[in-house]
């Protein structure tokens, strides 16, 4: 005669089969929130010390969350930092693991660019611009840092069919009232805009550009800000042109 078994007994496959696999389950999951909080503490300490400009330090947080669970985000994260302190190579290196990891994120593309870019790699350069603006059409940065280096390649041509494309995104697909930010975006195509036809010849159209980017930036602000530091070129861009005698 077959034994009968009763429900929640060793046989009869219900979970859990005994008090102790409960704990080990239990002790599974509180592992797994541990280590979530502690991820969650590094990536606000990394926030905090990138604020202050710590980047060494930002650096080793994310080596430590790296190490344990790598992310394309925290890969990516750290390659910029690699390359705010110059170091090029190891930044490529972080934002191709990125990039492994997630072919869509369009940060990594830009940021392993300008690397790129910063160490003479002007093709590969252009194809990860262009991958950014593939994947994020409506970013601006990459298209303005690929029109840098077009310009800086003298391919004017190139440079000037972006910056046009990209002020009339600016101008009439994104909106400026909502988001003011990009005032100093425009201001910089605009300024971009102006140094190219500078440099073709198209003085008028020059002088346009280098007036609207200048309306476009804030007469009074911190000296040392991106925004008063292209102020100052673009002035300076404007009185050669004006004035080339004072150059």
């Amino acid at each position: 005669m077959t034994a009968r078994t009763h429900p929640g007994s060793k046989d009869d496959g219900s979970w859990p089969h005994s008090g102790a696999d409960s704990e080990s389950v239990a002790d599974q999951l509180t592992g797994q929130l541990s280590q979530r909080i502690q991820r969650r503490r590094l990536r606000q300490q990394v926030r905090s010390l990138v604020q202050s400009g710590a980047y060494t330090d930002a650096i080793a947080c994310l080596d430590e969350l790296v190490a344990h669970d790598p992310t394309a985000h925290d890969l990516s994260n750290r390659g910029y930092l690699l390359a705010r302190l110059g170091h090029h190579e190891a930044a490529i290196a972080d934002y191709s693991a990125a990039l492994d990891l997630n072919p869509t994120l369009d940060a990594a593309y830009h940021n392993r660019a300008n690397s790129h870019a910063a160490l003479g790699h002007s093709e590969a350069a252009l194809m990860d611009y262009d991958r950014a603006i593939d994947l994020n059409p409506l970013n601006l940065k990459p298209r303005l840092n690929q029109s840098i280096l077009y310009r800086q390649m003298q391919r004017y041509g190139q440079a000037c069919e972006l910056l046009e494309e990209s002020l009339w995104l600016a101008l009439n697909v994104l909106d400026l009232h909502q988001a003011p930010h990009l005032a100093g975006l425009v201001a910089h195509l605009y300024a971009e805009q102006g140094r190219v036809h500078h440099l073709l010849g198209s003085w008028n159209a020059a002088i346009a550009d280098y007036q609207r980017a200048l309306d476009f930036l804030p007469t009074l602000g911190e000296p040392r800000s991106e925004q008063a530091q292209l102020r100052a070129q673009v002035s300076d861009w404007l009185t050669t042109l004006l004035n080339p005698l004072s150059a």
